[in-house]
């Protein structure tokens, strides 16, 4: 089970580094006169990444007060 926990975590963290440059510049090479529909893509896009990532660790911290109390 801790071996499951591990690869969740770090394959959730893996995913959130390999996107987050790209989400970083697709906010940073954004004109600031851009229309604001354009830049809330944008913050949208990075939004979500920020979310994945709340996500991955509620799922982490859950296995592990599963490992915790079955063991």
């Amino acid at each position: 089970m801790s071996l499951v926990l591990l690869v969740i975590f770090f394959s959730g963290l893996g995913y959130l580094i390999f996107h987050l440059k790209n989400r970083i510049d697709g906010v940073a090479k954004i004109d600031s006169n851009a229309e604001y529909k354009v830049l809330n893509r944008g913050v949208i896009r990075l939004a979500q990444l920020h979310h994945v990532g709340l996500l991955v660790a509620i799922i982490s911290w859950l296995l592990q007060l599963i490992v915790v109390f079955l063991q």
